[in-house]
């Protein structure tokens, strides 16, 4: 079991320069420890997005050090985009249970945890819908379902209610805040301030 003292991932004076000179990150350091609901907040084009793709190692510093206790290749971390990126031709069973499918388990086997999450997000009911019956909101509520479903260490969520009007957004707020509660063990979490009337009370906010 995890020591929620202990850091999930550490930025020890990370720079991030891109092939064509762009300087996504610079002197950039941090702890994220586990358990814990970090938000990333900032204009847009300030290297948040970069932060994630380097805590998910999709990419690499270009000098500094990341330390991490997050085993990608193992399930322990998953991601949440800016758009649900949902499969259109399947159904929201067959959409959250995607990542387990990846694994070679069947439906039949993983059916209790996909339902599980389902739940947890608020969609009990629309087991059976797809993509297109359902409103903004209840998509990207599928995309959180579908992060859950691995059982991740972390989640990483690349502001993921950006395009959606204000009530949603404060819903789903709301309803986040009661899901890592209840079942995310780490989240860390990008708020672009361009987003109007939006504030996640989380316990730690990382201004850019």
């Amino acid at each position: 079991m995890n020591n929620p003292n202990n850091p999930a991932v550490s930025f020890h004076h990370v720079n991030k320069i891109y092939p064509n000179k762009t300087i996504a990150l610079q002197d950039i350091s941090f702890t994220i420890n586990h358990g814990k609901f970090v938000t990333f907040v900032s204009p847009s084009g300030c290297g948040k997005s970069t932060v994630l793709r380097l805590i998910s190692k999709l990419s690499e510093v270009s000098s500094g050090k990341i330390e991490s206790n997050i085993d990608r290749d193992k399930n322990e971390l998953a991601f949440v985009f800016q758009e649900p990126t949902l499969m259109p031709w399947s159904n929201v069973i067959d959409n959250v249970n995607l990542p387990l499918k990846l694994t070679g388990k069947s439906l039949r086997e993983s059916r209790t945890i996909v339902q599980e999450a389902i739940n947890l997000v608020g969609l009990d009911g629309f087991e059976r819908s797809y993509p297109r019956q359902l409103s903004g909101g209840m998509k990207m509520r599928v995309s959180i379902a579908r992060a859950l479903v691995t059982q991740p260490k972390i989640v990483l969520m690349d502001e993921p209610f950006g395009a959606l009007d204000e009530m949603t957004r404060s819903k789903l707020n709301s309803d986040l805040l009661r899901v890592w509660q209840e079942r995310i063990k780490t989240l860390a979490f990008l708020w672009s301030k361009k987003v109007p009337g939006f504030q996640l009370f989380t316990p730690k906010k990382l201004v850019f």
